[in-house]
């Protein structure tokens, strides 16, 4: 009775998930399907009157972006620039090349090595 019940349920779930080909079903899409506003673990802050992304965990690696802990922390060290005075092609360069010099990955953005074309979104006024 146990077998006869698994076997009734793995046919059933293959049937549902599964093609005659092997793949999966399901929309396929670009990945990740929604880009964040800042790199990986990083917060979205106002300096000035500008968005910035800062390390308030300290996830960058050595000699990457600095941990931020004081509103006072204004120097380049502390802030990832979002570029939002640019479109396009020249912001996806400008953004993957400051997260390779700051030692972030950004999902969708940077990878660490390659940098994969997708703008991320302008943040919220």
């Amino acid at each position: 009775m146990y077998f006869i019940g698994l076997l009734a349920t793995l046919v059933y779930f293959g049937i549902q998930w599964f093609t005659l080909s092997g793949s999966t079903t399901g929309a396929v899409g670009p990945w990740p399907p929604v880009i964040n506003y800042c790199p990986d673990f990083m917060t979205l802050y106002t300096v000035g009157t500008e968005k910035v992304c800062l390390d308030t965990i300290g996830i960058a690696q050595t000699g990457g972006i600095s941990m931020w802990s004081d509103p006072t922390q204004t120097d380049e060290r502390y802030l990832f620039h979002l570029f939002l005075n640019t479109t396009g092609n020249d912001r996806v360069t400008k953004l993957c090349q400051q997260a390779s010099e700051k030692k972030v990955t950004w999902e969708g953005v940077w990878d660490g090595l390659v940098c994969m074309g997708r703008e991320p979104p302008m943040p919220p006024s």
